[in-house]
């Protein structure tokens, strides 16, 4: 390995803030655990972590720098070896890609399948979350790259889609909803694109004190269905789920959205996720030229 092991059982440890649940991920005894980060404490002479019985482990601030250090230094051990692997026309190692839920549904899952089929040897590792925790994990170099909808605000971003939010309604409402009349009412956003709404709404001074966020799409079209309120919605997210009941509306001031590919330095990306992100980028948009 060219890593340090004590090492790659750090960042396990960050990962999980407990000895207990990294010694299981790792199938080593928690004492092996225990040792291991002592060996490290003592060798870099600093305190890595903060024991604390309710919350567990958390990082005191040279841990946080050092793990992130970690990680780029685990990136580049992935690189070495994928490296080899290419030089015996083979791609392998692990991939990292981080995504909010309904790009997964929509873009990874059907992309996933092709590319294990091309590139059985390569392992994929998905972390869903918010478009703020898609970020953060690109940022911290927790994962290779990652599928979000605007803002990126400072990352390399791979455009795939420009797309507009609506409104949906269980009643035919009128041709378009301004949102200036709305505060009253109850707004269901749904959490791809909601960041970007948010952004814009409050641009134009327009607040909701009775909105509410939900993360499946599927969730905000129920709420809709039952008239509890209004949904605001992605009309590219909306296309991918069943509508029986709600009629879709336009919206004024008009939202617009990107959905994108987005990492630190896409020049610096591994050759198996160089591969993947060039896989995406080609099926997403032969898939919208249909």
């Amino acid at each position: 390995m060219v890593i340090h092991d004590n090492l790659k059982t750090f960042i396990t440890v960050a990962k999980n803030k407990s000895f207990t649940k990294t010694a299981k991920e790792l199938f080593v005894s928690q004492p092996a655990v225990s040792k291991a980060i002592k060996n490290l404490e003592e060798e870099l002479q600093v305190k890595l972590f903060q024991r604390d019985k309710r919350k567990g482990l958390n990082l005191t601030n040279v841990g946080k720098e050092i793990l992130l250090y970690a990680r780029q230094m685990e990136n580049l051990e992935n690189k070495i070896y994928q490296a080899t692997y290419l030089e015996n026309n083979l791609l392998s190692g692990q991939i990292r890609v981080a995504a909010l839920p309904i790009i997964t549904t929509m873009i990874l899952v059907p992309i996933f399948k092709i590319f294990k089929e091309k590139y059985p040897l390569v392992n994929i590792e998905l972390i869903e979350g918010t478009a703020f925790e898609v970020r953060e994990a690109v940022l911290n170099h927790h994962v290779d790259f990652g599928l979000s909808t605007s803002p990126f605000q400072d990352l390399e971003t791979k455009f795939l889609l420009t797309d507009k939010m609506c409104a949906i309604s269980s009643q035919k409402l009128s041709n378009e909803i301004n949102l200036y009349n709305q505060a009253a009412e109850n707004l269901i956003f749904c959490q791809a694109g909601q960041e970007t709404a948010m952004e814009i709404l409050h641009s134009y001074n327009i607040s909701f004190d009775r909105s509410f966020i939900v993360k499946q799409p599927e969730t905000a079209v129920k709420f809709v269905e039952e008239n509890y309120g209004i949904g605001i919605i992605s009309e590219f997210v909306l296309s991918s789920i069943s509508q029986k009941s709600i009629h879709k509306i336009d919206i004024s001031p008009k939202i617009e959205i990107e959905f994108g590919i987005v990492a630190t330095d896409f020049s610096d990306l591994s050759p198996s996720a160089s591969k993947m992100v060039e896989m995406i980028a080609n099926q997403f948009h032969q898939q919208n030229k249909t």
